[in-house]
């Protein structure tokens, strides 16, 4: 799953107080002379400075301090905090397996993090640019590996700090477009989930899935019901929020305050080697519900000896979810059908081209066909409506002194042999007009019509 929250400085601390991992992202970051791999702690005042849209200390690039964009007084927010969190079921598996084999599952799960960022920066990253939105050149973020969630349980998730800060093509600096990302937030979830569940089978480990309707998807062994082990964190929160007497939204935050304030995590004096940001031998992990025993079994079901990609996904299965969706058929929507209908995952190379060819592919009414409209459309290709006569249609229109607009909108609704026509966006009256001159040349031409 994907969740986004806006960000600023002060939070580094939590970021990096848990994290047994830690690593520079994006070409932004390289251009600041920030990349690889770095000890959490060491990268607070670098990544405390970029928050804050200033030169950060020990780079060569400029001098410290000095602020990176032209006007900094109208950057209104400093960042946002991107949490790539596994399914459950993988990080069961991992806090149950031993070094070398968890390795494989951390090692999927930061490739699939590093595809959905790199999606990020080619296709979410715009900026003002010369008074156009443009495609930025870099962003400047850093990826904090965590383990467990508050409770102390397994719960391998990446808090990825993306700073405010958008290289431009000229090579200075503005600030990213906001409805940019929203656009792109479950794209990049897709992204995500569809990548692990490929990189976990060049890793030869063909799990079974099954997919939920975000997207994500959780392990589905024979032998282990990974996706129903119970979870005490969500458990608690629960009954934290029942004490209110309501198990609504606003009282479930109270109590994921609350519950989190109150329960101690066993990992946090995990061991950071110095070097590179890796873990110095085996990190803090918690206690799994799963016995190493049971992990490694579910891992041997699993192992296939050589990488098979996965089958393409059914084109019927994708125009149908894009139809549920009521979506503008867009690449980003593209993504988000992609990571239901692929179980199996999909590498990022194959999946940015199929977008790219249904995002070009999309069909003129896309955006206002929704899910009923599709069914519809499907069930009356055969019971195509006959076009009424321009005889017909000029004198109910002449009768009815239509404006040229409604004229000109109902002319099209009469010609349609379609099994479905779709109005365009406009003013409800001017709508309810163009229907119902179209209602008058229909029944004229001896149809039946109900409105």
């Amino acid at each position: 799953m994907l969740i986004v929250n806006h960000a600023g400085a002060g939070q580094v601390r939590y970021w990096t107080a848990e994290a047994v991992h830690a690593r520079w992202i994006g070409e932004g970051s390289q251009e600041l002379g920030l990349a690889g791999g770095f000890q959490p702690g060491t990268g607070c005042p670098a990544l405390a400075a970029t928050f804050e849209g200033r030169m950060p200390p020990g780079t060569a690039r400029g001098r410290q301090g000095d602020f990176l964009t032209a006007r900094p007084g109208a950057r209104r927010r400093q960042g946002w905090d991107l949490i790539f969190a596994a399914p459950k079921s993988v990080s069961v598996l991992t806090a149950a397996l031993p070094t070398e084999k968890a390795d494989l599952l951390v090692g999927a799960f930061r490739r699939a993090t590093d595809d959905a960022m790199a999606l990020l920066e080619d296709r979410a990253a715009h900026a003002r640019y010369r008074n156009a939105q443009t495609r930025a050149r870099g962003i400047v973020a850093a990826a904090f590996e965590h383990r467990t969630n508050a409770a102390g349980e397994p719960h391998l998730h990446s808090h990825v700090a993306l700073a405010n800060l958008a290289l431009l093509p000229d090579g200075s600096w503005g600030c990213l477009a906001g409805a940019r990302l929203r656009e792109w937030t479950d794209a990049l979830a897709g992204c995500f989930h569809l990548s692990l569940r490929a990189r976990l089978r060049q890793e030869g480990l063909n799990f079974s899935w099954r997919v939920h309707p975000g997207g994500a998807a959780d392990i589905v062994d024979p032998e282990l019901g990974l996706s129903e082990l119970p979870t005490g964190r969500a458990l608690a929160v629960r009954a934290e929020s029942l004490r209110s007497g309501s198990p609504g939204t606003r009282a479930a935050r109270v109590a994921l305050g609350r519950s989190r304030n109150a329960s101690p995590n066993p990992s946090r004096d995990t061991d950071v080697s110095p070097g590179g940001g890796t873990p110095r031998g085996r990190p803090s992990m918690p206690a799994s519900p799963l016995g190493s025993v049971q992990a490694m079994a579910c891992l041997d079901r699993a192992e296939s000896p050589a990488f098979t990609p996965p089958p393409p996904p059914s084109a019927v299965y994708l125009r149908q979810l894009l139809a549920e969706r009521t979506s503008r058929w867009s690449e980003a929507d593209v993504w988000v059908a992609l990571a239901r209908a692929c179980p199996d995952g999909m590498l990022p190379a194959t999946a940015d081209a199929v977008a790219r060819e249904w995002g070009a592919a999309k069909p003129p009414d896309a955006g206002l066909l929704d899910e009923d409209a599709y069914v519809i459309a499907n069930a009356g290709v055969a019971r195509r409506h006959g076009a009424v006569s321009p005889a017909v249609t000029a004198v109910e229109l002449d009768q009815l002194r239509a404006s040229s607009g409604v004229r000109t909108s109902a002319e099209q609704l009469l010609s349609n042999r379609g099994a479905v026509s779709v109005l365009g966006p406009g003013d409800w009256l001017v709508q309810a007009a163009v229907v119902d001159a179209a209602r008058a040349a229909w029944q004229s031409g001896g149809k039946q019509v109900h409105v």
